[in-house]
């Protein structure tokens, strides 16, 4: 059940998020991260079981957190939000099950 509490803290998140993190300025990074590491699939974090791209996630992850200077896990539920990261079947939806 939401509440107007839990209305208005999501509120403050997403606008909080899409202030430190702008769509745009998002988008320019993780292709400049991608094409620096090599990373195939540009615009896109596929993160499945397979090692190659649990490394290519983590080091996505790892570098844009730097860039904004914000914690990992804000960048992966951003790049979620915005529908940039796929999850493989069985995956946790969590950068940290990964470490």
């Amino acid at each position: 059940m939401t509440t107007d509490k839990h209305w208005v803290e999501w509120q403050a998140n997403q606008f909080s998020a899409s202030l430190l993190m702008p769509e745009n300025t998002i988008w320019y990074s993780l292709l400049a991260i991608q094409q620096k590491n090599g990373i195939r699939n540009k615009g896109t974090i596929f993160i499945d079981n397979q090692y190659d791209n649990q490394r290519a996630f983590l080091l996505t992850i790892s570098e844009l957190a730097d860039y904004f200077n914000v914690a990992k896990i804000n960048i992966e539920y951003r790049l979620s939000e915005l529908g940039i990261i796929k999850y493989g079947n069985n995956i946790p939806k969590h950068w940290t099950k990964f470490l």
